[in-house]
C-alpha cells in the first residue's frame, strides 16, 4: 500500500491561487501521420455500427500510422485526455476481421501504440490504425501488426477544470499535481465526527443529480493512518463510474451516504474533498478499515 504524498505549506498555497482556473488542455496540435499502408484502407458504415471495411493484403507498418477515414467535428482530444471508442480488428496480413465490433476505453497519449494514437484527433471521427508487431525475444513472443477501424465516440479531461475556490479550515490541505493527481496533508489531531465536504475547483458543466451515471477520479485516504486506501490514479489505472444513488449492496450499484450527499449538485468539472467519518460509509461502496475515518477528493470528469 502506497504511502500519500505530503505536501507542506499546501494551505498557504490554495489560499494564493484561489480564485484562479485549472483549464483543459487547448490549443492546436498536431495528430499522428499517416502512413503509405494505412491510407490505403476505406471504411463504410454507420457510426458505432460494424463497418465494411476493405485494404490490399498484405498490409505492412515497420511503425504507427494512423488515416482519418471520417474526421469528426468534436473536441481535439489531448495527451491524458479519457477516451470512449468502438473498433473492429482486421488481420492486416490476410484482411480478415479478427475480433467482433467492441466497445473500449483509453487514456489518449499513455506508453502503447494503441493509446499514443489518439492525440489530437477529434471526436466523431473515424480512422483506421495500423499498429506495428514486434519481433520474438527471450522474454515475450513475437506480435504480429495489427488493423484497428475507430469509431471516437467521447473524450473527458481526466482532472478536474475550473475555478479554484479557498479552501475551508477543518479540512486536509489538498494540492494537486500537473497531471491532476491530488496529494494529502492531513493534521495529527481527532478526525470530525460529522460528514465534513468542500468545493476546492467549481467546474462549469452542468449539475450532477440523485440517478445520473457520473465519471469520477478518485483517491481515498485513511484519516488516521495517512494511508492510501484506493485510487483511480496511475499508470495502470483509469477513471470509474459510478451512479449517484445510495449504495445497493445486491446489485453492486451506487454509492455511500457521504459519498451521495458530497456529489449531488456539485458540477462537472469540479473536485470535491469530503470527510467521511465511519458510519457514512460502512455497507457502502468503500472497502477499508472498519471504523476509519476516510479523506476522499473526487474529480467530477463528466455524465455519462
Amino acid at each position: 500500500m502506497r504511502k500519500v504524498i505530503a505536501l507542506t505549506a499546501a494551505a498557504g498555497l490554495l489560499l494564493t491561487l484561489a480564485g484562479c482556473t485549472v483549464s483543459a488542455p487547448s490549443g492546436p496540435c498536431e495528430p499522428h501521420p499517416a502512413g503509405d499502408a494505412s491510407t490505403l484502407v476505406t471504411a463504410t458504415g454507420d457510426f458505432d455500427k460494424q463497418p465494411t471495411v476493405s485494404f490490399p493484403t498484405p498490409l505492412t507498418a515497420d511503425s504507427l500510422e494512423v488515416s482519418v477515414l471520417d474526421e469528426g467535428d468534436g473536441k481535439t482530444i489531448h495527451a491524458g485526455d479519457f477516451v470512449f471508442i468502438t473498433y473492429t480488428a482486421f488481420d492486416p496480413a490476410s484482411g480478415e476481421q479478427a475480433a467482433a465490433t467492441s466497445s473500449a476505453s483509453v487514456i489518449a497519449g499513455r506508453d502503447s501504440d494503441a493509446e499514443q494514437l489518439f492525440e489530437c484527433l477529434t471526436v466523431g471521427s473515424r480512422v483506421a490504425a495500423l499498429l506495428p508487431g514486434t519481433e520474438a525475444t527471450d522474454d515475450a513472443a513475437a506480435t504480429a501488426t495489427s488493423l484497428l477501424v475507430i469509431d471516437i465516440d467521447r473524450s473527458f479531461p481526466t482532472k478536474a477544470t475550473g475555478r479554484i475556490e479557498v479552501p475551508q479550515q477543518g479540512l486536509p490541505s489538498i494540492v494537486t499535481a500537473p497531471d491532476g493527481r491530488p496529494g494529502f496533508t492531513i493534521l495529527n489531531e481527532d478526525p470530525p465526527a460529522e460528514l465534513k465536504y468542500a468545493t476546492l475547483v467549481t467546474g462549469n458543466g452542468p449539475k450532477v443529480a440523485k440517478g445520473d451515471q457520473v465519471l469520477l477520479q478518485y483517491t481515498v485516504v485513511n484519516w488516521e493512518t495517512k494511508d492510501e486506501v484506493d485510487t483511480t490514479w496511475g499508470d495502470d489505472k483509469y477513471p470509474q463510474a459510478r451512479t449517484i444513488s445510495k449504495f445497493s449492496a445486491d446489485s453492486g450499484e451506487g454509492v455511500n451516504a457521504g459519498t451521495l450527499a458530497a456529489l449531488t449538485g456539485a458540477t462537472v468539472g469540479s473536485q470535491i474533498v469530503a470527510v467521511l467519518p465511519p458510519s457514512t460509509w460502512a455497507g457502502g461502496d468503500i472497502s477499508a478499515p472498519e471504523g476509519a475515518t476516510l479523506v476522499v477528493v473526487y474529480d467530477i470528469l463528466g455524465i455519462l
